[in-house]
């Protein structure tokens, strides 16, 4: 990570392409018809944080009730900035108290990135004094939730705020978080890109410690790269064998949100769209499914159709203000209508599937129903069969009796027996 140089344009740049989304705890993107999600799912491939359920709440709540931290550096305030946790922390003497808050400082100004005015999270200066409960809560998962807040802003009305005034200045807005991660996915989701402003110099997990960016490219670069024809774009990042070996990947939980649309998501998870283990750019045939369509063309930005006309948030780009948002796009950039029908060709062949889906589960219950019915009568027949013999066995029983005794020989007038050898052989004698 300390290779990594923040590159503030290029978060800009996917700002500006960012499709708007009922999904709350996803971020999409379209990129020259070409979407691409960054999801709960893949923050946690990229930094390798804690995503899962998180401890039981009633020791969670039994640990906040703990304040010694807070009372002894911070002398039981109920707002603490990050400069304050940080001159507390340097002047802290004892190793084991600037360890925790160490860990504290790292949480709220590395992953969770608040305003320089607000106040931390206080609950952290408690659960920190249990590590193991402090290393098995979920951190990453507010991390996420802080990074895509700035995303999920209005950024229309303030294009249109901006717009309206007479006299407008430079558009500033700031990034909560820990964006850098958004960063290190543009580098895998779109291989151009990454090749263009970073290079990765290992293959390891997680997949932030591989990269390295010392460059600081303008927004007319990136945006250069972002709008070629040429642009591999990932539809999702799909996990390895070996990061499904680690546990932050074993232990992953998605939001409760994301559970209750999970039709949605497998059909996504399916796309034949993923970043090889390898990072090697394919060839173009090989990007491409869904019977000669590329899977990338679709706007997956919600599974009724929701980004409609206007979901786009396009900027028009002047020679002294290239970070203001807009709502008015240039050329380059697609129209919002033909966004609209790949959204309703990818709708309309997931119904087609459903349908299809729904038709063979009728032909599976009725050839089930169809072989439980020959099943019974065939029990039934096999029934008669053992009745049959049971009751014949009952009326020849001695039937049975006489007949072994006929063919052993034994007479039971006189009580002699004879032997069938014997008489075969007195006739054999006569003959002769």
């Amino acid at each position: 990570m300390r290779r990594i140089k923040f590159s503030g344009q290029l978060i800009h740049q996917l700002l500006n392409r960012l499709v708007k989304c009922d999904k709350e705890d996803e971020l999409w993107f379209c990129f020259r018809d070409k979407p691409a999600r960054f999801s709960l799912k893949e923050w946690a491939l990229i930094t390798g944080l804690n995503c899962g359920t998180g401890p039981d709440r009633k020791h969670m709540e039994y640990v906040r009730r703990t304040n010694r931290l807070l009372y002894h550096y911070f002398e039981g305030k109920s707002h603490i900035t990050t400069k304050e946790l940080e001159v507390a922390f340097a002047k802290c003497q004892d190793m084991r108290d600037k360890f925790k808050l160490g860990l504290v400082l790292f949480l709220e100004s590395v992953l969770f990135c608040p305003d320089r005015r607000a106040s931390i999270q206080l609950a952290s200066l408690s659960i920190v004094e249990d590590l193991d409960l402090f290393y098995s809560c979920p951190w990453g998962k507010e991390s996420f939730r802080r990074t895509i807040v700035t995303f999920k802003r209005d950024w229309r009305a303030k294009s249109k705020e901006l717009k309206s005034n007479p006299k407008p200045s430079r558009f500033k807005y700031s990034l909560h978080g820990f964006p850098l991660a958004l960063q290190v996915w543009a580098y895998e989701a779109m291989p151009h890109v990454g090749r263009q402003f970073a290079s990765k110099f290992q293959h390891k997990v997680p997949r932030m410690v591989c990269w390295d960016a010392t460059i600081a490219p303008t927004s007319s670069e990136i945006s250069d790269v972002l709008n070629g024809h040429k642009l591999i774009v990932y539809c999702i990042i799909r996990p390895t064998d070996e990061e499904n070996s680690k546990k932050y990947m074993r232990d992953f939980s998605p939001f409760e949100s994301a559970s209750r649309d999970r039709r949605f998501d497998e059909i996504i998870d399916n796309l034949d769209d993923y970043v090889p283990p390898g990072f090697e750019a394919p060839r173009e045939r090989e990007i491409y499914g869904m019977a000669g369509h590329s899977a990338c063309e679709a706007n997956l930005g919600d599974m009724e159709g929701s980004a409609t006309h206007g979901s786009y948030l396009t900027p028009r780009f002047s020679p002294r203000h290239q970070d203001a948002p807009s709502d008015e796009g240039p050329s380059h950039i697609p129209q919002p209508r033909g966004v609209y029908l790949t959204q309703k060709e990818f709708n309309r062949r997931v119904s087609h599937i459903e349908k299809r889906f729904a038709t063979l589960e009728q032909r599976i219950s009725k050839e089930i129903d169809s072989v439980r019915s020959y099943c019974g009568v065939i029990e039934k027949k096999v029934d008669t069969v053992i009745e049959l013999l049971q009751n014949s066995n009952t009326s020849r029983g001695f039937d049975h009796q006489s007949r072994y005794e006929h063919h052993s020989g034994y007479d039971h007038q006189d009580g002699n027996e004879h032997h069938n050898s014997f008489e075969h052989q007195s006739v054999y004698e006569d003959e002769g």
